[in-house]
């Protein structure tokens, strides 16, 4: 009998021990899914390297890309049926049009990397206020650069996509952001 009662107990404990398994089983393709949907929510192409992406709530996506071999850094915005901005157009060589920004101190920190574009200047930014809230925030400000003022500011659903420090040594200090580490 004792016997009989200790293989129920072990059917038991197996039991249980499975289900485990089943559900951690299940969070982690549901976590590999929702990486791949934040990955695919971009407007890069075959090939490039995703700098930064986002969905907005207007359903827009907010891309930076990069192209290594040719050196080619690129901002997209819209949808994927339809791209409302492209900056630059050129082919390749396009880093030089980029400037990059980081502070960071305890529990925060703060990303940008932004183009001037006409009189427009774009900031494409990651911050993390660390402040028991453990968010990050990210998205585009737009300042329009002869009146001194800020257009627009778009910000990101969660679930950004940052990949800032591949590039972000071959890109100049954007010293006109008074944030930036790379100031003295």
């Amino acid at each position: 009998m004792q016997g009989l009662i200790g293989n129920v107990c072990f059917l038991r404990f197996a039991i249980i021990m499975c289900k485990g398994c089943i559900t951690a089983f299940l969070l982690l393709i549901m976590s590999l899914c929702s990486v791949k949907l934040v990955a695919s929510e971009n407007l890069c192409k075959i090939g490039e390297k995703i700098i930064f992406s986002c969905l907005t709530s207007k359903k827009k996506i907010i891309s930076l890309c990069l192209e290594k071999n040719k050196n080619k850094l690129q901002y997209r915005f819209g949808k994927k049926s339809k791209i409302e901005m492209i900056f630059p157009n050129q082919e390749s060589n396009t880093l030089s049009y980029f400037k990059y920004s980081n502070y960071f101190r305890y529990q925060t920190e703060y990303s940008a990397i932004s183009f001037k574009n006409d009189d427009f200047i774009y900031s494409i930014y990651n911050k993390y206020e660390g402040n028991g809230y453990k968010e990050n925030m990210s998205g585009i400000d737009v300042y329009q650069v002869k009146k001194h003022k800020h257009i627009v500011a778009i910000q990101c659903k969660k679930n950004s996509l940052e990949n800032f420090p591949l590039v972000s040594d071959q890109l100049a200090c954007d010293t006109d952001n008074p944030l930036s580490s790379c100031i003295d």
